[in-house]
């Protein structure tokens, strides 16, 4: 009884922390980067889906400064 209650409690923490929230890109080359992010038990930070609409906006945001910007990046 208890082991199996030991068993389930590890399993349970095993899903939480191996969950992945994954924010990709589409290149006009093909190449399609991406950013993981996963739970951290140390930082405690909770990424979900409106988190990661926030880092995509600023992210859109710095590349598009940096395309409009040109090769110089000024």
């Amino acid at each position: 009884m208890i082991g199996g209650a030991v068993a389930l409690g590890i399993a349970i923490l095993y899903y939480k922390f191996n969950k992945r929230l994954t924010l990709g890109f589409s290149e006009s080359s093909g190449h399609s980067p991406a950013i993981v992010f996963k739970p951290s038990l140390i930082e405690g930070e909770t990424i979900n889906e409106e988190a990661a609409l926030r880092v995509a906006t600023i992210l859109r945001q710095l590349v598009f400064h940096a395309n409009s910007a040109g090769p110089t990046g000024r």
